[in-house]
């Protein structure tokens, strides 16, 4: 048996020899500098990583009671092919419009979805050291996953925002 003597400030004879790279190959390099994200049982990023860690589950069963007031017909939540599974995601209720120049009733009308990838992107470039508010003349991408959505504004959110602007446009004449 032959041993090997191991010098950690060795260098890694399979790593790429980075002394002859040319500093123009950095130009087109891409480096992921902000991550943000919502998802089901878990607040940011770093949340979900803990529960994959753990093995907690963001996905639940979803209650007789939930599905009573979510307007669901007991013979169709009685069906054995319904799916009574949630993978709710928390905090679409603080969603601050104003710091996105919405209203607050263009935010009532818009699809949940829309408000969190606002507020995912926002904290993105916070993360990544970039101010949202402040160009600062550095290229920045976004790239963006959504599940898609069945959300529709109700016909009382409707009548809500259409009363709420037209006594606005009465107040302003």
């Amino acid at each position: 048996m032959t041993e090997t003597a191991y010098d950690a400030d060795a260098p890694d004879p399979g790593a790429p020899d980075t002394t002859a790279l040319d500093p123009t190959a950095y130009e087109s390099a891409v480096a992921l500098v902000g991550m943000a994200g919502r998802f089901p049982g878990a607040d940011d990023v770093e949340g979900l990583w803990r529960n994959l860690l753990d093995g907690v589950k963001g996905l639940r069963e979803i209650t007789d009671e939930e599905l009573a007031q979510a307007g669901v017909q007991p013979d169709v939540a009685a069906d054995p092919r319904y799916v009574r599974v949630s993978g709710p995601v928390t905090g679409l209720e603080l969603f601050d419009a104003p710091v996105f120049g919405f209203s607050p009733q263009e935010a009532e009308a818009m699809e949940p979805q829309h408000r969190l990838f606002l507020e995912c992107a926002w904290e993105a470039l916070e993360r990544a050291g970039y101010c949202p508010t402040q160009p600062g003349g550095r290229s920045a991408f976004t790239a963006v996953a959504a599940s898609p959505t069945t959300w529709s504004p109700t016909p009382r959110t409707w009548r809500r925002i259409r009363h709420r602007t037209a006594v606005r446009h009465r107040e302003r004449a």
